[in-house]
């Protein structure tokens, strides 16, 4: 074999080192209740935001880089996660957030916001679109 071939497989085989080991940190969404058995440990989550007058988005215009929410887990449970990152624009109206986040000294800390936005299509209105023609 050349050179150059044994380079070729030696990148080949990092690259699929590296994208295993992605999958495997990355792939798993948790919960509040698996992320507090495991503490200090960082988790994917993926949860609907939930606000209400007892559980406000909670953002200091001071400290633009932190603000704290409550989110819904997929088994229904509601918690306060403090986030390091900035504030989406309308944040309120979000769906869905998905963030890495661990839970450590008793309480949820998260970075790497993503947000899911309502649709802009709504149903109701496609459907009386497509009657219409």
């Amino acid at each position: 074999m050349k050179k150059i071939h044994i380079i070729g497989l030696i990148v080949i085989a990092l690259s699929m080192g590296l994208l295993a080991v992605l999958v495997m940190n990355f792939g798993q969404h948790a919960t509040f209740s698996e992320m507090r058995d495991d503490p200090g440990k960082t988790f994917k989550f993926t949860g609907e935001l939930v606000v209400a007058d007892d559980m406000p988005v909670d953002f200091d215009p001071r400290n633009p880089g932190q603000f704290a929410f409550y989110a819904k887990d997929p088994n229904g449970t509601i918690e306060r996660i403090l986030c390091y990152d900035k504030m989406p624009f309308d944040f309120e109206r979000v769906d869905e957030v998905i963030m890495k986040v661990k839970h450590e000294n008793g309480m949820f800390v998260g970075r790497d916001l993503l947000t899911k936005c309502p649709s802009k299509y709504d149903n109701g209105a496609i459907d009386a679109k497509a009657q219409a023609e």
